[in-house]
């Protein structure tokens, strides 16, 4: 079975819309306690469970609104999909009355964007700031159903941004941007290599 050949801007955009997916998930890894199971040889079985980023007036994201953002990306995953047994055992939350979405504001710039007007809102910018020669992989958990369509790409660097603004009461604020905050430590902890020395 042959593929067309996918350009550089193809292969960006398509990164971009798996990293927005991936964001996504991670967020609501984040808002749960999740424990992990670990085998080592020679050590066992250990299991560590993660405390959740508190979410401030938090409510269940509506699946069928939950299911449009994937749609709006185009992508088919074997495994870190919408399908992924995550988003049954773990109902996705966001603070009461607020919109998610992807944005893709350029061709090198991705955002997952909670809004809330006039209240708040807050993205999380992934842009484009080079590439490699070699060979690079996805994100844990996601599988694409067409590899083949990826062989020889290149290995993008993505710089993540977060921006949050807040219009409402200042006191009302605080959880919101402790919520904020906690988010985008936590992607620190999942994406920044720690120092060996």
């Amino acid at each position: 079975m042959t593929f067309p050949v996918l350009t550089d801007t193809d292969i960006a955009t398509y990164l971009g819309h798996v990293l927005q997916c991936y964001f996504l998930r991670s967020i609501n890894e984040m808002q749960n306690p999740i424990t992990y199971t670990n085998f080592e040889s020679g050590k066992g079985i250990s299991t560590v469970t993660v405390n959740p980023i508190f979410v401030p007036d938090a409510q269940i994201y509506p699946k069928n609104r939950l299911e449009s953002l994937w749609k709006s990306v185009n992508l088919a995953f074997a495994g870190g999909g919408p399908d992924d047994p995550i988003w049954r055992h773990y109902p996705f939350k966001v603070p009461q009355d607020t919109n998610v979405e992807f944005v893709d504001e350029s061709q090198t710039a991705y955002l997952i964007r909670f809004e809330r007007k006039p209240d708040f809102r807050l993205d999380f910018k992934l842009t484009i700031q080079g590439r490699n020669i070699g060979i690079g992989t996805l994100p844990r958990n996601f599988v694409p159903i067409q590899p083949e369509r990826i062989k020889n790409a290149y290995s993008y660097v993505f710089l993540v941004e977060m921006n949050f603004h807040w219009e409402g009461d200042r006191q009302i604020g605080e959880a919101y941007a402790d919520w904020a905050q906690g988010l985008f430590a936590g992607f620190q902890k999942k994406l920044v290599i720690p120092d060996r020395n």
